[in-house]
């Protein structure tokens, strides 16, 4: 029996009870392959990745209890790890060498409470968020095998998270999920509280959070913004400016000054109706005193108490 040049623990994919298994479970299954090497008939699982993330096959070496070498170019970098029985497992577990085209989750194989971090494993693998600088806007996306997009979309919208915005064309398929909210909670639930991750990934989380914080900053300035200039619109009415001289005022689309000034009206007309009734309630019944108290005219108080009358 030959002696293994480097350690690995083969029984790492044996069971999936831990985060770090289904983590790496959903990365593998995203961005890693098994092949078996024509020449020598081993079985290998390969991960290959941008240079810039090389600390990541660092991470999953110490996972892996590997000491197997990471190999670095300019621009990439690989980890091949020889295992009969990790590839094994890993075909069980639906990684197999044509898992672009065939990869179907291992739901019965992966506990309930884990499957978010398989779910974080895959999104790092073959997932990414996308934002849209101008409009302080993002978006999670997901791409693999029609198999898994149904799969995940399904499951997040059983966690109280109404997803929608899927779609795929034959072998290959997409999802993505737009609106701040629905892109938030999506990733507070794979990255909050999570141990292990592609660092990247996880900046990209933080700087979400920071753009919500921002999105929330501002609208709490435009709610006092417009605050400010419904108090300002309430004087111009008053001082008898029409909705046309508001707008270009505002510079703003007249029609939305003329329903602003409508609910305005009706609400100064119910205000000023019940003046008038207060104070004929409370004794004052003669109109023209009403008037002089009010300021309102003769005509319109009287229409008021014919109503009650």
């Amino acid at each position: 029996m030959n002696k293994r040049k480097y350690r690995v623990n083969d029984s790492f994919f044996e069971t999936i009870d831990t985060e770090e298994k289904a983590y790496w479970l959903g990365f593998i299954s995203a961005d890693g392959c098994v092949y078996i090497k024509k020449n020598s008939g081993s079985k290998i699982l390969e991960i290959s990745l941008n240079i810039k993330d090389v600390n990541h096959l660092v991470k999953l070496n110490k996972s892996l209890d590997s000491n197997y070498p990471i190999i670095q170019n300019t621009n990439s970098c690989r980890v091949s790890i020889v295992s009969r029985k990790i590839y094994q497992d890993l075909l069980k577990l639906g990684v197999t060498e044509r898992k672009s085209k065939t990869l179907i989750p291992p739901i019965e194989q992966i506990p309930s409470n884990l499957m978010f971090h398989y779910i974080r494993g895959y999104f790092d693998g073959d997932g990414g968020f996308t934002t849209h600088d101008k409009y302080l806007t993002y978006a999670v996306n997901f791409c693999g095998t029609p198999q898994i997009c149904e799969f995940i979309l399904s499951y997040l919208n059983k966690q109280s998270l109404q997803l929608t915005n899927k779609k795929g064309v034959e072998s290959f398929a997409q999802i993505r999920i737009k609106g701040n909210k629905q892109s938030l909670d999506i990733a507070n639930k794979l990255y909050n509280d999570a141990t292990i991750y592609l660092d990247r990934k996880f900046k990209q989380y933080q700087d979400l959070i920071l753009l919500n914080e921002i999105n929330q900053c501002i609208d709490e300035i435009n709610k006092l913004e417009f605050k400010a200039k419904s108090i300002q619109m309430i004087e111009m009415l008053r001082k008898g400016y029409t909705g046309k001289d508001i707008a270009k005022h505002y510079d703003c689309g007249e029609s939305n000054i003329t329903r602003y000034i409508k609910h305005y009206k009706t609400a100064l007309s119910n205000d000023k109706e019940k003046q008038v009734l207060e104070l004929f309630n409370g004794g004052i019944t003669n109109k023209s005193e009403i008037h002089r108290i009010t300021g309102f005219s003769r005509d319109y108080i009287r229409k008021v108490l014919n109503k009650v009358n």
